[in-house]
C-alpha cells in the first residue's frame, strides 16, 4: 500500500484551483487549507515532490496554458500569458520554453491543421 505523503493534500488543493485562484495562489494559504505551517510544508513538498511549492504551481499554470494553446488556437498568446497571471509574453514564453522545449507560438503552429485551405486549385 502506497504510504500517503504529507504533500499529497496541498497537490490537490493545487490542482483543484480555476486559473483565477492559481495566479495568486501562496504557498500560505495552501498550508493552511491543510492546516500546516507553510515553512514546513514546503520544506516537505520538496523532499516529497521533488519540486518546490512554486515551481509546481509554476508547472502548473504553463501545463494549464499548454491545453488553452492546444484547443484555442485563435486565442492571442499575449492573451493567455495574461491569463496566466505572467507579467509579459516573453516571461510566459520563455517558461513555457523550458518546460516543452518549444516555443508558445512554434507549438501552436506545429498543431495548425495541414492540408485545409479554402482556395481551390485549377
Amino acid at each position: 500500500m502506497k504510504r500517503k505523503k504529507i504533500s499529497d493534500p496541498a497537490v490537490e488543493f493545487i490542482l483543484s484551483r480555476s486559473v483565477e485562484e492559481l495566479k495568486r495562489l501562496t504557498g500560505v494559504e495552501i498550508a493552511g487549507s491543510i492546516g500546516i505551517n507553510s515553512k514546513s510544508l514546503e520544506r516537505m513538498f520538496k523532499i516529497e515532490q521533488r519540486i518546490s511549492l512554486q515551481a509546481f504551481i509554476l508547472r502548473e499554470k504553463i501545463h494549464r496554458a499548454f491545453s488553452i494553446l492546444t484547443v484555442e488556437n485563435k486565442k492571442p498568446i499575449v492573451e493567455i500569458a495574461k491569463e496566466f497571471g505572467f507579467r509579459s509574453v516573453e516571461e510566459f514564453s520563455a517558461e513555457f520554453e523550458k518546460q516543452f522545449a518549444i516555443a508558445p507560438r512554434k507549438y501552436r503552429d506545429l498543431k495548425k491543421p495541414q492540408g485545409f485551405s479554402n482556395k481551390r486549385t485549377p
